[in-house]
């Protein structure tokens, strides 16, 4: 994936933008600024949760590794993630 599309907040605005292009208003329309504000705030909540849930899932393989090369590993990903990079 590229590195624009990893921060929740671009791949929402991503998203809004291809969607407009797939099912949003005739050409020459103007856009609802609302509705597309609403559009992008459902879709950053729902990259958020989506977040979460992968660092949930992320810790709770981390606490039950038992392999140093794995918890390594796991504690690599979740810094990446809490952290960036």
């Amino acid at each position: 994936m590229a590195y624009w599309l990893a921060n929740p907040l671009r791949q929402t605005q991503y998203l809004v933008v291809s969607q407009l292009g797939q099912g949003g208003p005739a050409p020459g329309a103007a856009v609802d600024r609302r509705t597309l504000v609403e559009r992008m705030e459902e879709q950053r909540i729902e990259a958020e949760l989506r977040k979460q849930q992968e660092f949930f899932e992320l810790s709770e393989r981390f606490r039950a590794a038992i392999d140093p090369k794995e918890i390594n590993c796991l504690g690599d990903q979740l810094g990446r993630l809490v952290f960036g990079g």
